[in-house]
């Protein structure tokens, strides 16, 4: 069974929602994903994520032309300069900074 699998087999969601988040908090315990590694720290992480924390690899393909995120080796990693940011995301965030 994959990762996505066993979220959906322990969660039970409404519209996509583990249920038991819109309750009383996360309650379901699912697996980490294989591969698991610790979380890049901030502001590194702002950059680029260990993909095998996100496995998504459909989401970098769908978006991966418009420069919002790309798969990178082990990394999931967010270039900017997509067409929702004008000056890229990284601009965008530095802007909320401050």
């Amino acid at each position: 069974m994959n990762h996505q699998e066993e979220v959906r087999r322990k969660c039970k969601t409404r519209n996509g929602v583990c249920a038991m988040l819109l309750q009383e908090g996360p309650t379901c315990l699912v697996s980490l994903p294989k591969g698991y590694k610790t979380s890049i720290k901030w502001p590194n992480s702002r950059d680029k994520i260990w993909y095998h924390n996100v496995p998504h690899a459909k989401l970098a393909e769908v978006k991966g032309h418009q420069n919002w995120v790309k798969l990178t080796g082990e990394f999931l990693t967010f270039p900017g300069g997509g067409t929702q940011f004008i000056h890229g995301a990284l601009h965008y965030i530095d802007f909320l900074q401050q």
